[in-house]
């Protein structure tokens, strides 16, 4: 393929993808998710709206150093930064042009008529190609600096949407060598270890670099831990703190080889991969090495589908901030934490819009909720955009489909999560009903009674509900539902149980929503339970003294006992490492409200 006269091959650029539609000398930049970029890159637009016909064009949104190397993170802060390189579109395609489809031309040919038409200027550049000489290209590419190639078969047509052998990302990873400063605990099913913590000397200083948690297979996970725990040490030996929480710190006697793609800005490996042991080299030997530009010293290459998921750069900032002063818990923690209880909350957050409750202060203050999230967050998060009834307008959600989404949203200062009762595609449709039992100054004892009679009812209806606390001071009980029925339906399920729990405690418990007129009694709120309301999923943090958790309970811990501040920052992985995800079961035992709805 390299060097073959079927390919050509183009630069790879780091950056947001982007379709221009011209249409009558107006342009529209649209992210490859459907999403408007027109506010986000307003120069861009008057640019594109100087082509005099009608175009649909393909390219790359990029912001670039004085060297002409794309920088991602810079276009990422290019609102805190708009000064910093200068922003350009690569186009590198023509998908239609004034009334003709081009898409079934082959890339050369579409190429060609793109360079033809394609007005110069210092915001829109062409991009070019070179046909046959793959490792030529490469080889400039790597002198330069630059990420990687785009290889693409000549005789392919355009195909949106879709994954293609035809179009292949070539991606360059450089290799360092780096000193083992400590490890993590393994997470689910994993043995050993969870990652190495890596990092290099800079003045007879050993430095943190980032964690590599692949390129391991299961013996060696075992077996190298074992020498790992032989070499723990108490403190820590990097001068700057990582962020992970729960770590083991080792002797830093032993040096990582280790392939990656190059460094974020706040000194950290992007996309670490574990190569080997080093035994011919000392830890003080070990320096953040420099690009030299010749081919034969950058190492491999890795060549994946173009449509694959991009990597993700996260760049975490102001990790020492204390967000519970009391407490001594920062930013960083909050980051760790999620990370490690990712695998259990995502199930409750996937598909879902988030109703963002930023606190980027930490307790100190309510902080605020940000709902629109339209041109603030990187392409690469998934967003919907959903059509307001009572207002008209149309809001753009952040949806939390990964991992890497929830440590953006923690570094964005989401202490808590807070997802919808309904998942995108069954939007009006919840998939679960909820009963949010609020004390309202009311004893403990009276809040597991109510608890405890909500569970009876339920258990005389054949209806299975999940226990966890709010993190408040509060319960929720939560009920999972097939996605059939409208929230109005639900709502009227939840007020009818909640009224049958009122009339056999009338004593301690009320339907009345007006605090004043409910003061010591367990308010049964069942208007939690309508479109766009939202409550702190399972495993959440809450804003709250004490960095407590909403965590799953057995029913049978359910005591007068209950201590809710149990359950917090500190406690919640070592309690799932324990007992497990209590709710692991939960979208599994969703019931169908049909007999319920007909039994009103």
């Amino acid at each position: 393929m390299f060097d073959s006269e079927d390919w050509i091959f183009e630069k790879k650029y780091d950056g947001y993808r982007c379709l221009v539609q011209i249409q009558q000398g107006k342009a529209e930049l649209v992210s490859r998710n459907g999403l408007s970029f027109n506010k986000k890159y307003p120069a861009l637009v008057r640019a594109f709206e100087s082509v005099k016909n009608d175009m649909i064009l393909d390219g790359e949104v990029v912001v670039e150093d004085k060297k002409g190397i794309s920088r991602f993170q810079w276009l990422q802060h290019l609102d805190e930064e708009p000064d910093r390189g200068r922003l350009k579109c690569y186009v590198f395609d023509i998908l239609y042009f004034n009334g003709f489809d081009l898409t079934p031309l082959n890339v050369l040919q579409r190429k060609k008529i793109l360079e033809a038409l394609l007005p110069a200027s210092e915001e829109i550049i062409y991009s070019p190609h070179a046909v046959g000489e793959g490792t030529k290209a490469l080889e400039d590419v790597i002198k330069q600096g630059g990420e990687g190639l785009i290889a693409k078969k000549i005789a392919s047509g355009y195909h949106p949407g879709t994954r293609s052998k035809d179009w292949l990302k070539i991606k360059i990873n450089q290799e360092q060598e780096m000193v083992i400063g400590g490890y993590t605990e393994p997470q689910g099913s994993r043995t050993g270890f969870g990652a190495l913590l890596l990092g290099y000397y800079e003045d007879g200083k050993l430095f943190y670099s980032g964690k590599v948690g692949t390129g391991f297979n299961e013996t060696w996970l075992r077996d190298f831990h074992e020498q790992l725990k032989s070499m723990e040490i108490k403190t820590r030996p990097f001068e700057n703190k990582p962020a992970e929480r729960f770590v083991h710190w080792v002797k830093p006697e032993l040096v990582a080889q280790v392939k990656h793609s190059g460094w974020t800005e706040g000194g950290s490996l992007r996309h670490p991969v574990f190569v080997a042991l080093r035994t011919d080299k000392k830890p003080e030997e070990v320096i953040r090495e420099k690009a030299t530009g010749k081919s034969e010293n950058t190492a491999n290459m890795e060549t994946t589908n173009i449509e694959n998921k991009k990597g993700v750069e996260l760049n975490f900032t102001n990790t020492e901030k204390l967000f519970w002063p009391e407490e001594k818990i920062t930013k960083g923690d909050v980051i760790a934490y999620y990370e490690k209880m990712a695998e259990y909350l995502l199930p409750f957050v996937v598909d879902r819009p988030q109703s963002l409750r930023r606190n980027p202060d930490g307790i100190k203050n309510e902080g605020f909720f940000q709902k629109n999230v339209e041109g603030a967050v990187p392409d690469w998060i998934e967003t919907k955009s959903l059509r307001s009834k009572s207002t008209g307008e149309t809001i753009e959600y952040l949806l939390c489909q990964d991992k890497e989404t929830l440590l953006f949203m923690a570094n964005w200062g989401c202490i808590e999560i807070n997802p919808w009762s309904s998942r995108v595609g069954k939007i009006n449709n919840p998939d679960y009903i909820i009963f949010d039992l609020d004390p309202n100054g009311a004893d403990i004892k009276d809040l597991v009674k109510t608890a405890k009679k909500v569970k009876e009812i339920l258990d005389q209806l054949g209806i299975t509900g999940y226990l966890k606390t709010s993190g408040g001071k509060g319960l929720h009980i939560f009920i999972p539902v097939l996605p059939k029925y409208t929230y109005d339906e639900t709502r009227s399920v939840s007020h009818m149980i909640s009224e049958a729990v009122h009339q056999a405690l009338p004593d301690i418990t009320s339907l009345e929503r007006s605090p004043s007129k409910r003061k010591g009694k367990i308010y049964l709120d069942f208007l939690q339970n309508g479109k766009g309301k939202t409550m702190a999923c399972a495993y959440s943090l809450r804003p709250r003294e004490g960095a407590t958790a909403s965590t799953p309970l057995a029913w049978d811990e359910l005591t007068d006992q209950l201590n809710v501040k149990d359950f917090n920052i500190r406690t919640l992985p070592g309690r799932v490492k324990a007992k497990g995800d209590i709710w692991k079961n939960f979208f599994g035992d969703a019931m169908d409200l049909k007999d319920i709805l007909q039994r009103k």
